[in-house]
């Protein structure tokens, strides 16, 4: 049944995205991407693969440096790709995080101390260059409340996730009142106490926490790099806050509940910010397509073809 409500709103997301460019001078739209510079966009993949690197590194670096990086990179991106198409809270990848590390030798419990380090740092990294920009934008006047409001209320929401789960992971009682309602009472303890110990060290690790948020923020910037690459590529010159703008409407509609791959709400949002600030409709249409394609549709392409590809491969040697 999930599946198949998943599935609806996946097409539901691809008519979404049909009709806007449907009511947007499609031939227009077609003839302007035919002009795009393919050395920038070339470059602009590049970033993106840079992007989806970062977080296998960023993983490989948390789990263990020395452990098989081609398996820990068929963990990170087809996690990933489940997490684009995950609606509402897009975090549908990380139980899959733990059951592969799982398969690695490594205990459940411990795995998914690994999986919530990970998640901390990528928070953290988020909300802390969400809240620069906002910043930047905010001392200069060019950041509109639609995106203004919704982006302060999504960073008040993230420190009270913070404290919360500060005090929480970290204690095995806490963890272990949790865990009864699913599994056994020896169980529960022993894994809350794997859990939470680990985590617990890890969190005190300083140079595994300068690491990963490191790796975070590189990401981040290299998402800056990728928007203002395909911008060029469109032959767009366009200023950092405009750039900034892209970002910040990217993370703040990202959190909205919505269908798989915030298809379609995405679409239209990005259009909206590019629309207020003087960039044409077609011009706006054109970048939103090919920077989701980038985004969005390469990484989910790349996490379900590794995937299949490896078990493509492991049935012919059988």
């Amino acid at each position: 049944m999930k599946r198949k409500l998943s599935l609806i709103g996946f097409l539901l997301g691809l008519v979404l995205i049909f009709l806007i460019v449907y009511f947007s001078n499609p031939l227009k739209v077609i003839k302007i991407l035919g002009t795009t510079n393919i050395n920038l966009f070339l470059a602009a993949f590049l970033l993106e693969m840079g992007i989806i690197f970062l977080f296998v590194k960023r993983l490989q670096v948390i789990v263990k440096p020395k452990k098989d990086f081609w398996k820990i990179f068929r963990i990170s991106v087809y996690a990933n790709a489940i997490n684009l198409l995950t609606p509402i809270l897009k975090i549908g990848g990380e139980p899959l995080k733990i059951i592969y590390l799982g398969r690695m030798k490594i205990k459940h419990a411990k795995a998914a101390s690994f999986v919530a380090v990970e998640m901390f740092s990528e928070v953290l990294g988020l909300y802390s260059v969400l809240l620069l920009l906002i910043a930047i934008m905010s001392v200069k006047k060019l950041l509109p409340s639609s995106l203004l409001y919704p982006s302060l209320a999504a960073i008040i929401l993230a420190l009270l996730g913070f404290v919360f789960a500060l005090r929480v992971l970290p204690s095995s009682s806490k963890i272990e009142n949790i865990l009864q309602k699913f599994l056994r009472k020896e169980l529960a303890k022993e894994a809350s106490s794997i859990f939470s110990k680990n985590f617990h060290k890890m969190i005190k690790d300083k140079r595994l926490i300068f690491k990963t948020l490191s790796l975070t923020f590189l990401s981040k910037f290299l998402e800056l790099g990728r928007i203002m690459l395909v911008f060029l590529a469109l032959n767009v010159k366009v200023t950092f806050e405009l750039i900034a703008l892209i970002w910040i409407a990217y993370a703040v509609i990202g959190m909205i509940p919505w269908l798989p791959g915030s298809l379609g709400i995405m679409e239209g949002g990005l259009i909206s910010v590019l629309l207020i600030f003087g960039i044409s409709n077609e011009i706006a249409v054109s970048f939103v397509l090919l920077d989701r394609f980038l985004s969005l549709w390469i990484p989910v392409l790349l996490g379900f073809g590794y995937k299949f590809w490896t078990k493509f491969v492991r049935k012919r040697k059988l």
